[in-house]
């Protein structure tokens, strides 16, 4: 048998091409995956191959001309850090963009608690050196200031409480190093945060999944502002009807943060 590579855990046992670094919420998982069936969000391998410019044929063209506008500033940024990093993409779905970044020369370990997809993107990207991994980033144990980079790449919905969530990524993040948080929904204030909370229960139960409606979380802007320096690198832009014509409206924020000391010392 082939010992965990490093930084996983040694007791972690890969499975499909998977490794499996710990217990799961199985209840979100079960409630995820059922939402992506019913919005059609399961692809086909030369579907997530492609991505993101395959998703330009599917019914959600419209948000993956954003996502792959999101993935080219990301590398950007990253590139211009001038070396190989060590980048941990939370939340990583099929596996798109962390495939996206190895390409790029990091070395990255996707993690995510969707066993499904996470088994398709170890076959799809196999080619890639990516170490896919099923498990909870605040429960999981990786050496301290091991990442340059954390990514939560439209993830960070599924977490209910962002100060234990920084509190204890930011003890894994390397000196200098950030949280980017992409493609993710920020809103303005409390009651914009209710308002979309309430949008959303709404929205699971007439999808017939009204258990995801308390395992999706909306976060307001100032929740992630309070937890360290942020760097804002793109903002919600709405054209109206030219930008939905052209592509350009956006509805995700894209932030770089760098933890305040407090979130790291426990």
């Amino acid at each position: 048998m082939i010992g965990a590579p490093d930084p996983l855990p040694k007791d972690a046992v890969r499975v499909n091409g998977v490794w499996h670094l710990g217990p799961v919420d199985e209840a979100l998982s079960t409630s995820y995956h059922a939402v992506r069936e019913r919005e059609q969000r399961i692809h086909t391998d030369t579907v997530v191959r492609g991505l993101p410019l395959s998703g330009h044929r599917t019914q959600h063209a419209a948000e993956w001309r954003v996502r792959a506008r999101s993935l080219k500033r990301l590398r950007k940024i990253l590139h211009a850090l001038g070396k190989p990093l060590q980048i941990l993409d939370i939340g990583c779905g099929n596996g798109w963009m962390s495939a996206a970044l190895a390409l790029d020369g990091h070395a990255v370990i996707a993690m995510d608690a969707h066993l499904a997809e996470l088994e398709q993107a170890a076959h799809v990207f196999a080619d890639r050196t990516v170490i896919w991994c099923l498990g909870d980033p605040r429960t999981v144990l990786f050496p301290e200031a091991r990442f340059d980079v954390i990514v939560f790449a439209a993830s960070l919905q599924y977490f209910p409480d962002l100060a234990d969530l920084f509190h204890r990524v930011s003890k894994i993040l390397a000196p200098g190093g950030r949280i980017h948080v992409v493609d993710t929904v920020l809103y303005d204030d409390p009651e914009a945060t209710e308002q979309a909370a309430a949008r959303s229960a709404a929205y699971y139960r007439a999808l017939g999944v009204p258990s995801m409606a308390h395992l999706y979380h909306a976060h307001a802007l100032i929740d992630i502002l309070r937890l360290g320096h942020v760097d804002t690198l793109s903002m919600p832009r709405d054209l109206g009807l030219f930008g939905r014509i052209t592509g350009l409206n956006d509805p995700f924020h894209h932030l770089a943060v760098r933890p305040h000391p407090q979130v790291v010392t426990p």
